[in-house]
């Protein structure tokens, strides 16, 4: 069996998605039967460059352009033109991934982005390829360009999840609900005495994660005066090491400071809550690790289709001032009993093996 799991590297959820999916296929199927493919590498470079640098652009210098944009292709009102019109570029442009995928003509393709469904879905509809097509949506929210005509099922995060994309006019008997794969290591039993050992934190007290992503964006600087010495902090600050050395420099006993890491499942371990931006993937990391949620620096668009989803659930709050923030975690410092009820909801939304169950449906 040749199983191709493909996502786009812009930003950084996608690929996660892709390799916490990919790492349970291998020790399934082999890594002779299994290839992650970033479906960027089969582009033209102007192309590359508008997923990947162009989108970091928008989101962080440009995002009130980011969020006109996703708005309006995502109205049903221009779906019809601004599809045909996209579908269009779409082929011209990736026209080497077209090629490669009808040479290759694979078993299963898992996407985990929207325009592997898109440029698979065209090659069955036009009997190219027999590949049978899993999409995972790595949202909570769902964009219309996630739909495609040819998509065997969709795998959707959570039930509200089902419910947009049956709004979208998906099939239900096309949505398995089964959550957003996590990385392997997430489900190793870290207790929490061992990971704060490990950062050096004495006792118990409570202690909060803040959490931006690869480029560190947000307040995270204020966010850390405000909070003072009133809790433990640990602060990972991705690729941004201006904001590393800021917070080195203020010289805090309360603060870790630490830039890119890849052991955040052993941070997350040693906290009692995280304050994070809302990516899916994220989301998904938390839910796992048991972590109620605190959303700030939202991006317009998935993310914060991302964070309402989870605050209407209970387990996240929108807060977007460092005052607010402060406000919330000495809230639930001070009242732990709060913070078990939040635990107790995350139990019962979140999905613990999902690439497990992902991966049964292959055999269906």
């Amino acid at each position: 069996m040749k199983i191709f799991i493909i996502h786009a590297s812009a930003g950084s959820g996608h690929k996660k998605i892709a390799e916490a999916i990919g790492g349970h296929a291998v020790d399934l199927y082999g890594k002779e039967s299994v290839k992650i493919i970033d479906i960027l590498d089969y582009t033209s470079k102007p192309f590359r460059f508008f997923y990947s640098t162009g989108y970091i652009f928008l989101i962080s210098r440009f995002r009130w352009l980011w969020a006109v944009l996703f708005f309006l292709s995502d109205t049903k009102y221009l779906g019809l033109f601004n599809n045909n019109l996209r579908r269009f570029n779409n082929k011209l442009l990736c026209r080497r991934f077209l090629n490669f995928i009808k040479k290759e003509n694979p078993d299963i393709i898992i996407s985990t982005h929207f325009l592997v469904n898109e440029l698979v879905s065209y090659l069955k509809q036009k009997k190219s390829i027999k590949t049978r097509l899993l999409s995972i949506v790595t949202d909570f929210g769902v964009h219309n360009f996630w739909v495609a005509p040819n998509v065997d099922t969709y795998i959707a995060a959570s039930l509200r999840t089902q419910e947009i994309l049956i709004s979208k006019k998906v099939k239900k008997e096309k949505i398995k609900v089964l959550g957003i794969p996590v990385r392997r290591q997430f489900q190793k039993q870290i207790s929490k005495e061992s990971a704060r050992s490990k950062f050096g934190i004495q006792g118990d007290g409570f202690t909060a994660l803040i959490l931006t992503g690869g480029i560190g964006m947000g307040p995270i600087y204020e966010i850390v005066r405000f909070l003072g010495k009133n809790i433990n902090i640990i602060a990972v600050c991705g690729n941004n090491r201006k904001l590393y050395d800021r917070l080195k420099q203020l010289n805090m006993p309360n603060l870790i400071a630490l830039g890119w890491i890849d052991y955040v499942e052993e941070v997350m371990a040693a906290c009692d809550i995280a304050v994070t931006k809302p990516g899916g993937s994220t989301i998904s990391e938390c839910l796992i690790m048991g972590l109620p949620m605190i959303f700030f620096s939202i991006i317009p668009g998935q993310e914060m289709q991302n964070a309402r989803i989870i605050s209407e659930n209970g387990i996240g709050f929108i807060l977007e001032k460092p005052e607010q923030i402060k406000e919330k975690i000495l809230y639930f410092k001070d009242n732990p009993a709060e913070t078990g009820l939040i635990k107790k909801k995350i139990e019962s939304f979140r999905f613990t093996n999902s690439s497990r169950n992902i991966l049964a449906l292959i055999n269906e």
